[in-house]
């Protein structure tokens, strides 16, 4: 039977909610928990596959991630299908759809944070990024006089917030640029979340967090400098009546082990972040601007979903500018396209591309020239999406 393939009438939409509540509980877990959920939920433009009644449910998130200094429009989605309809390449439907949909929209790329890693990378979306998970002992971090003035504020008070969180993303790609409505409607919605400024009139640094089951826990964090940091820490361990551990999420280049009087108390993992994927080839690499540069090479590009970007393209850059055209030349080097979106927005460069297996260079000096136009960056998303 053929399915249609809609946007959802209002009525719908609480049968939206009942499919991804059932499928897909560890929704719950990565858009920090039932309340944010319900929110961020009704926010979504809902799309489905219907027959006589829906079959699959997907909500898409729309939002701009900075990449290589540029704002770029992205989607993020959630799938959801009936369990009496799975095994039937449902999912795969709507996310074709769903990528066609947003490419024709001029969107450039689609994230998200996967339930399953290895489910997403069947559909050439990549591991985009990581960061630093650290739990510990509050008693573990310096205790020292906090240099500046301190004081709590509310979601009114954002403006604080956004102002150091500039700061702190100066230094990161990858970072979603947040609106007033994310600021209010998001990172405040629960009662029990709390947020500090440092430096009331020229704020140098804050903290989110919530206090559960006497853990600390940070829901975000940013500062100007180490001192900041140190001057944050310091705010953490001053909680000892009321929590006995922290928990943190960092980029990976910030200094925390070293600040601590006992690191080998604490719990510092390394883990992968979101997953994502170009929407065009072409579109997403004349996108950026690639400073001084001149080069051509040809590119075969695979991609099994997203079928229009399957195929070679020759890719000129004159100063800075690139111009992408279909090309029955032989290529200078292939990749798939989950490959490809690592290194444009700079996870990792051309060597660990080289060791994925869907990387191949057919041409001597292929691998330097894509050096240059996508070198490595520091990454960190701090959001869910």
């Amino acid at each position: 039977m053929d399915l249609e393939y809609r946007q959802l009438d209002p009525h719908e939409e609480s049968t939206f909610k009942e499919l991804i509540e059932y499928s897909m509980p560890p929704v719950l877990e990565y858009l920090d928990g039932p309340e944010h959920y319900s929110t961020r939920v009704d926010m979504m433009e809902k799309w489905g596959l219907f027959d006589d009644e829906m079959r699959a449910a997907i909500g898409h998130e729309r939002f701009d991630l900075k990449v290589r200094e540029q704002w770029l429009d992205t989607v993020g989605s959630l799938v959801a299908v009936d369990p009496t309809e799975r095994e039937r390449g449902l999912t795969e439907t709507m996310l074709r759809e769903t990528y066609r949909e947003f490419r024709d929209r001029g969107i450039v790329l689609a994230a998200g944070w996967p339930f399953d890693r290895e489910f997403y990378r069947q559909y050439h979306s990549a591991t985009l990024a990581r960061f630093a998970r650290v739990d510990g002992p509050i008693s573990s971090l310096p205790a020292r006089p906090i240099e500046r003035e301190l004081e709590l504020v509310s979601e009114t008070d954002y403006e604080q917030l956004d102002t150091v969180y500039r700061t702190f993303i100066a230094d990161y790609d990858f970072t979603p640029d947040r609106t007033a409505e994310w600021w209010t409607a998001g990172l405040f919605e629960s009662e029990e979340t709390h947020a500090v400024v440092l430096g009331a009139t020229d704020p140098v640094g804050y903290l989110v967090y919530r206090i559960v089951d006497h853990t600390f826990v940070v829901d975000d964090v940013a500062f100007a400098s180490e001192c900041a940091w140190i001057d944050l820490l310091n705010y953490i361990r001053r909680h000892a009546s009321q929590a006995t551990s922290f928990h943190v999420t960092l980029p990976t280049d910030v200094e925390l082990l070293a600040l601590l009087s006992d690191p080998a108390a604490v719990d510092y993992e390394v883990v992968l972040g979101p997953v994502g994927r170009v929407l065009e080839f072409p579109t997403a690499v004349e996108r950026l601007d690639y400073g001084t540069t001149d080069a051509t090479l040809t590119v075969a590009v695979e991609d099994d979903v997203a079928t229009w970007n399957d195929g070679t393209f020759e890719v000129t850059v004159r100063d800075g500018d690139a111009t992408v055209t279909e090309s029955t030349k032989r290529p200078d080097v292939r990749l798939d396209i989950g490959t490809f979106t690592q290194l444009f927005v700079g996870y990792g460069g051309v060597e660990r591309a080289m060791l994925t297996g869907t990387f191949q260079a057919h041409t001597d000096g292929v691998v330097e020239t894509l050096a240059t136009l996508y070198p490595q960056r520091s990454l960190f998303c701090p959001d869910r999406f």
